[in-house]
Order: C-alpha cells, then sequence, then structure tokens
C-alpha cells in the first residue's frame, strides 16, 4: 500500500499529548515547552535495523517499544523523570503502511507506559532498513545527578534483576534451538522494559551515588563507570545473578559481557547498607562487588581473580548480529 509523508504525520500525530508546559507541539518546524523551574536531562539512542534488531526475531510493536524503552533507561540513569520526546524516522521502501502502523502501536503502547508526550521530530526514507531516533527529556528528581562520575571508593556495586537473559534467548535464535519456557528471556531480548519501579524506590530512598544502565554488557559499562569516576573495582563472580539455564550450558559469559539487558547498575556508600536490604525484600537487587581508589576493573571467583578476554558489545568492533555465539 502506497502512501504519503501527510498521511503518515496525520497517524504519528495521534501519539502527541497535551499539557500545561507543552505551548506547541507537532505540527510546526519546532515545539515550544514553557518550562517550570528545574533540572532537565536530554539523552538520544537510536536503533538500526539490521544492527539492534532483526525484523525475523522482531515484531514492528517489539521495535516501536524497544525504542522507547532504551531512551527511558537512560534518563532514569541519570536520576530523572522522562516526560517529552522527539522521534525521527527512517523507513525503507518495503514496509507497508500496516507495518509501520504497528510500529507506532509499540510506541504509543510504552509512551502511555510512562506518560510521555511526543512533540516532534523528521520523517525520511531510507534505502536499507527502518532507522528510528529519539531524543528524550527528562527532569531531575534527585538532589545531584547520578551519571557515571560520581563513584567513590569504596562505594559497594549492584545490580537490579538477572543479567544475560537477552543475550541467552538471542543465542538460541540465532542456533536455531527451541525456546520453550523460557518466555521471559525472550521478553527480555524483545521489550526490554527498564526497571523502573525498583528506580522509583531507589532515588527516593537517596541510596545511588552513580548508575548506568547494562546495555552492552556488565563488564564494558561499569569500566564505563568507573572511568568516568577515575576509580577501579574488584567484582565477585559468584554474587553476579545468572540465570539458571546460563549456568547449566556454561553460558556464563553472557550475563558478563551478553548486553541488552537494560537492568540498572550503581554504587552507594556503606552508610546506606540498611536502606538497600530494606528494597531488597521487595526487589531484585544484588550487591557485587565494591569500587577501590584505583588498580582497574578486578574480577574474583573462588577468592582467586580471573581474566575475561571479551569485556562487551561495540558498534565499530562488531557486527551485533553475530558476536553472540559462544
Amino acid at each position: 500500500m502506497r502512501f504519503s509523508e501527510e498521511e503518515l504525520l496525520r497517524r504519528i500525530r495521534r501519539l502527541s499529548g497535551s499539557s500545561e508546559e507543552i505551548e506547541r507541539g507537532i505540527g510546526d518546524d519546532g515545539c515550544v515547552l514553557r518550562l517550570k523551574e528545574g533540572r532537565y536531562v536530554l539523552s538520544q539512542d537510536m536503533l538500526v535495523e539490521g544492527i539492534d534488531f532483526e525484523r525475523g526475531l522482531f515484531s514492528f510493536e517489539d521495535v516501536g517499544m524497544r525504542a522507547v524503552y532504551v531512551n527511558v533507561s537512560d534518563i532514569l540513569c541519570m536520576g530523572a523523570e522522562p516526560m517529552y520526546f522527539l522521534m525521527s524516522i527512517a523507513i525503507p521502501k518495503d514496509l507497508s503502511y500496516r507495518e509501520i502502523g504497528r510500529f507506532l502501536r509499540g510506541i504509543g503502547m510504552a509512551s502511555k507506559e510512562f506518560g510521555l508526550k511526543l512533540l516532534g521530530g523528521d520523517l525520511s526514507s531510507s534505502r536499507r532498513g527502518l532507522v528510528v531516533d529519539i531524543c528524550m527529556v527528562g527532569v531531575l528528581v534527585t538532589e545531584h545527578y547520578l551519571g557515571r562520575d560520581r563513584a567513590k571508593a569504596e562505594d559497594l556495586i549492584a545490580v537490579t534483576g538477572m543479567l544475560g537473559q537477552a543475550s541467552f534467548a538471542l543465542n538460541l535464535f540465532k542456533a536455531g534451538e527451541r525456546i520453550g519456557g523460557l518466555g521471559r528471556f525472550v521478553e527480555r531480548l524483545r521489550r526490554p522494559r527498564p526497571p523502573y519501579e525498583v528506580w522509583k524506590e531507589l532515588v527516593k530512598s537517596g541510596i545511588p551515588n552513580a548508575m548506568i544502565d547494562i546495555s552492552d554488557g556488565l563488564l564494558l559499562d561499569l569500566q564505563r563507570l568507573l572511568r568516568e569516576s577515575g576509580k577501579g573495582a574488584k567484582i565477585f563472580f559468584e554474587n553476579i545473578p545468572i540465570p539458571a539455564p546460563l549456568l547449566e550450558r556454561k553460558m556464563e559469559v553472557l550475563a558478563l559481557t551478553g548486553g541488552d539487558d537494560y537492568e540498572l547498575l550503581f554504587t552507594f556508600p556503606k552508610e546506606r547498607l540498611p536502606l538497600f536490604e530494606g528494597l531488597r525484600e521487595r526487589f531484585p537487587l544484588h550487591i557485587i562487588g565494591e569500587v577501590t581508589e584505583s588498580g582497574g576493573l578486578r574480577m574474583f571467583k573462588g577468592g582467586r581473580p580471573i581474566k575475561v578476554e571479551r569485556k562487551g558489545w561495540d558498534h565499530f568492533l562488531w557486527r551485533r548480529w553475530t558476536r553472540r555465539r559462544m
């Protein structure tokens, strides 16, 4: 089915919302916001077909929801509540109007979960593959932004959830294996919803010093946080939350380097441990190590140091859809 840019814009406009702060939204050359006092966080993330997703593994609703989720995750890690977003889409000629509608439905579903308002964006065609680029705006709700540069020596290092689920599901798909009984793993691959409820309790309690989401693998993302903070760390393999199926297949490395987890990785001072333990009674929270003044990132297993050669995903070193075959 052929369609015009104007038809598609009308469809996208249904995703926009209104609020007191939006003086002028979709329909002009720019949007106008009447913002209240405060500090605002802006973040941007892009999904490219063939690099970040494949049609055979993801529905178009999945892609739309994923595009929103990964941007929400970045905003949360700065200590901000997501509010608005701009979205640019490049659409290949082989994508039907119905398929675009499914993609936009996914965008709308995920946006509704977080009360997000679409302000505008851009449309273009693509010679090869669907591309979606989102710029998100959030308002800081913590006294200080969290970010990657606020870790302190002797902070404890913690993560939410279980690691390696998405990359494990991807490995099974690529190997042509059946995924029976692993629906949660597949869901984490296709629709990696950030742990918003846990995040709200963490920031309300004032627990984290520094935070990053695990998008490219635990080890690589922890190294990024440590580099920005100018610190080192020691982590303990036995404390890392690894799902039983990975252990059974001896694929533990996926929990360390697989990526696409979109769980929270954060540091916090030891004096806030009682607050942390109180939340651990209700949420899946795990202490995996400690920040050190220097010494790089060191990992221990059974009390002995171990080395993992591959640290995580790098867009310019590996092809994403072939990297995780172990």
